[in-house]
């Protein structure tokens, strides 16, 4: 895959910093700096990560999962992450992926079945992630929309925020594709909508804010990745595509925050600029039970 520059919408000013997935979740009223103040301790076990020092010679690849093709999720089951911030848990994102409400109710199970087979309906996967610290409480929804093929056709968001000095703030956001752009409109504290849109290359994923969702789609549609491979993302908050290139860095047992060892394969990430960087690891079943960047860590609860 051909590099390229990432793409902004003229209605973007370039001064805006840049945070990359996460970054952009925790970079509020200084939440990052207050919760390395406070150093408080979890009252869970640490994580750790040894190196399995043999070759990958186990690499995830497709056709390995669940009836939902590349996808190793389950459907109607709910999946949680931790988010652990310097050593310190911070909140838990949970999803869980769904068949559309009216088919569901009409079909019974063979149908129900059938449907996940072929492919025959959107997924939609909803969201919700609960962060707090010493100065706020933050409690974001998602609800992702995506095609039989799991590209994504829209995501609505609401995202509120509690802060300990009685400061409130609520925002909206509403992302959805219209032929090869992405629109995306904010409202912040009910004040007027403001509109933005990308225009997305060929095969882009997009990465909302609370990214871990998305990544847990993604690497099971790229896989197997044996040395390195180029893809693109889009950030619609922020109006940018990246081009990231995934490389593989071997097997690696690891425990999980609450103990569990799991044998993985670690990916590390990095686009171009370097804004955006960072490591996944995938289980054998393709889950991505590790999302790590900068100082954040997110495990999932197996």
């Amino acid at each position: 895959m051909n590099q390229s520059t990432p793409s902004r919408p003229a209605r973007r000013r370039p001064e805006i910093a840049i945070y990359a997935l996460v970054g952009v979740l925790l970079a509020f009223s200084g939440a990052i700096d207050a919760q390395s103040a406070a150093k408080t301790k979890s009252d869970r076990p640490s994580s750790e990560s040894t190196v399995d020092k043999r070759p990958a010679d186990q690499t995830p690849s497709r056709g390995k999962s669940s009836s939902l093709g590349p996808v190793p999720w389950a459907l109607n089951r709910t999946y949680s992450y931790a988010w652990v911030l310097r050593g310190s848990y911070v909140g838990d994102t949970e999803f869980v992926i769904r068949l559309p409400e009216e088919k569901t109710k009409t079909a019974d199970k063979k149908a129900t079945s059938n449907a996940k087979k072929k492919h025959k309906s959107d997924y939609h996967i909803q969201s919700h992630l609960k962060f707090h610290n010493d100065h706020v409480n933050r409690s974001m929804k998602r609800e992702y929309v995506f095609n039989d093929n799991w590209v994504i056709q829209k995501i609505d968001s609401s995202d509120n925020l509690e802060y300990t000095n009685t400061r409130r703030s609520k925002k909206t956001e509403k992302i959805w594709k219209e032929g090869t752009t992405l629109l995306s409109e904010l409202t912040l504290n009910g004040s007027p909508p403001t509109r933005s849109e990308i225009l997305l290359p060929s095969g882009t994923h997009v990465l909302p804010a609370d990214g871990v969702v998305t990544w847990g789609i993604l690497m099971p549609l790229e896989l197997p990745i044996d040395t390195s491979k180029n893809v693109r993302v889009a950030y619609p908050g922020m109006g940018i595509v990246y081009e990231v290139k995934i490389r593989n860095r071997g097997s690696d047992k690891i425990k999980l925050r609450w103990g569990e060892e799991v044998e993985t394969v670690r990916y590390a990430f990095q686009s171009k600029n370097r804004q955006l960087a960072g490591d996944v690891w995938v289980d054998k079943q393709l889950r991505v039970v590790r999302y790590r960047q900068d100082k954040l860590v997110i495990d999932l609860k197996l």
